[in-house]
């Protein structure tokens, strides 16, 4: 989108009064909303710049393409999907139900595919903020987050279809394990960060902040427990001493128990945000 007068240059904001595109310098501020230069000087609109007000590049995002609301309409359903999945992992590391084997499996397979499906739909949201708000982190968050989401569907598979023997690939086993979590990891800063980056333009800046510490937050426990439970696998098939063992093992519990119930509520806040955020209106240049 280029300004209507400067036409090398990108535009900022449109006029409220006629609707033309305008740049940094042709952008009037007065009491919230934008106008020409134009318009301003000619009287058709009473303009009252305020000392007060915020500066351009803080208070106007810059669309990358035509802004739209269905972006952030599929990532709140993504982020939807993410919480229910964060409530079956909560329960799970609780450990509350005695389930078989067989269901164990099931149970994990489901879990996972659903995390892939909603971790696929969440990050088509952050790509609408880098559509809708010229977010390069949004854009950065969407693609770790589809990488993310293809490991998690090659880690089901893998581990349940291809047989990989305990003594010969179990640490290869484990280095994937570590490798997916991280990268999971990356994308929850990233998705945080971009949240709270652009928060000047959500409408939402108290919940886009909340969402984004929230996700930075669960981020960190998720690496201590990734941490955790790759030193807990090692521990445990060289056999060493037992209560060192118990104890990796009450602390991979707890850490367990802190990060998804984190990344529960990190995707509620999010989900709410994809669906209340305003979007840009798209420019319409006007008749000549």
């Amino acid at each position: 989108m280029k300004c209507w007068t400067h036409s090398n240059v990108d535009a900022v904001a449109v006029c409220k009064s006629c609707g033309k595109s305008v740049c940094r310098d042709c952008l009037v501020l007065s009491e919230g909303y934008s106008y020409c230069k134009d318009c301003a000087e000619s009287g058709r609109v009473a303009v009252t710049p305020s000392p007060s007000e915020p500066t351009v590049t803080e208070s106007v995002p810059v669309s990358k393409g035509t802004p739209k609301k269905a972006f952030f309409v599929v990532g709140g359903i993504g982020c939807f999907i993410n919480a229910i999945v964060a409530i079956w992992f909560f329960f799970r590391a609780l450990d509350l139900f005695a389930l078989s084997p067989s269901y164990a499996i099931f149970s994990w397979i489901i879990s996972h595919i659903l995390l892939a499906i909603g971790l696929i739909l969440a990050s088509i949201g952050y790509f609408g903020m880098r559509r809708n708000f010229g977010s390069g982190i949004g854009l950065a968050g969407f693609a770790v987050g589809i990488v993310v989401s293809v490991l998690f569907l090659l880690w089901t598979v893998w581990d349940f279809i291809v047989e990989i023997p305990i003594d010969s690939g179990w640490l290869l086993v484990v280095y994937f394990e570590v490798t997916v979590y991280n990268i999971f990891f990356i994308m929850m800063i990233l998705w945080g960060i971009t949240h709270v980056t652009t928060r000047r333009f959500t409408g939402k800046s108290g919940l886009s902040s909340a969402a984004g510490m929230m996700l930075i937050m669960t981020s960190i426990f998720l690496e201590i427990f990734d941490i955790l439970l790759a030193v807990f696998r090692i521990w445990d098939f060289y056999g060493y001493l037992m209560g060192v063992l118990s104890a990796l093992n009450l602390a991979l519990g707890i850490f367990d128990l802190i990060w998804t119930f984190l990344f529960f509520v990190s995707e509620i806040l999010a989900a709410i945000l994809f669906f209340t955020a305003k979007v840009p209106e798209s420019v319409v240049k006007p008749s000549p």
